[in-house]
C-alpha cells in the first residue's frame, strides 16, 4: 500500500482523534505542548459541600487555634469529583478552584477573625481569607455581622482532604445563629469546587 500524507486523506479514509475510543460526552482534546495530548473536560465540573445545621439549631463556635468548620453535607456534586468525611472534602488530581466561605455571628466581643483552605493531607495553606480584626456588636445586642469568603487555585497530583478552616481572637464567635425562620436546614458554611483541568 503506497504511503499517503494526511492532508491528502479524504472521506471514509479520514480517522477520529487519538484516545477518542475512551472520551466521554462534551470531552476535548487539548495538546500538552509536548506533541500529544489528552481528552478533557470542555466545561469545567462543579461540586457544592455545607456545613448544615437542622432548622434551628445554631451554628459551632470558632475557636483561638485553628479548627475545622464543620463541613459535613454534599449539597450537590453531579460528577462525583469529590466527597466528604469528617469535615474534610476529598478531591483527587487535577487544576481545582475552590471557593470557601463562612458566616460569623458575632456574641457580645471585639475579636478578630479568619478563615483558610487547608490542604490537611500535605499540611499546607492553600488559602486564606482577607483579614478581618476586632469585630464589633452593635447596641450590646448580638449581630449577624460577616460572611467570610476565601479563595485558591492549585494543581494536585494525587488525593488530598481539604479543610475550611477558622480561627477567631476569643471564644465570642459563631459561624452562626438559628434564623428564627422555618426554612429549612441551617446553612452556615461551604467549600464550592471547580475542577478546571483533568491534570
Amino acid at each position: 500500500m503506497a504511503d499517503v500524507a494526511h492532508s491528502g486523506l479524504t472521506t471514509t479514509d479520514l480517522h477520529e482523534p487519538k484516545d477518542v475510543a475512551a472520551a466521554t460526552i462534551d470531552q476535548v482534546y487539548v495538546a500538552d505542548g509536548a506533541a500529544s495530548g489528552d481528552f478533557t473536560d470542555l466545561h469545567p465540573k462543579m461540586a457544592i459541600y455545607s456545613y448544615q445545621e437542622s432548622d434551628g439549631v445554631d451554628g459551632e463556635a470558632y475557636t483561638t487555634g485553628w479548627a475545622a468548620i464543620n463541613i459535613n453535607t454534599e449539597t450537590s456534586d453531579p460528577d462525583n469529583i469529590g466527597s466528604v468525611a469528617s469535615k474534610a472534602v476529598t478531591i483527587g488530581a487535577g487544576t481545582w478552584l475552590l471557593h470557601g466561605w463562612a458566616g460569623v455571628h458575632i456574641v457580645n466581643a471585639a475579636v478578630g477573625i479568619r478563615i483558610r483552605l487547608q490542604n490537611i493531607t500535605d499540611a499546607t495553606t492553600i488559602g486564606l481569607s482577607p483579614s478581618v480584626g476586632k469585630v464589633k456588636h452593635v447596641d450590646g445586642n448580638d449581630v449577624a455581622a460577616l460572611t467570610l469568603p476565601v479563595f485558591a487555585t492549585f494543581t494536585l497530583s494525587g488525593n488530598k482532604a481539604i479543610e475550611l478552616q477558622g480561627i477567631a481572637g476569643g471564644t465570642n464567635l459563631t459561624t452562626g445563629q438559628d434564623d428564627d425562620l422555618t426554612a429549612g436546614a441551617e446553612v452556615y458554611a461551604q467549600i464550592i469546587v471547580h475542577k478546571l483541568k483533568a491534570r
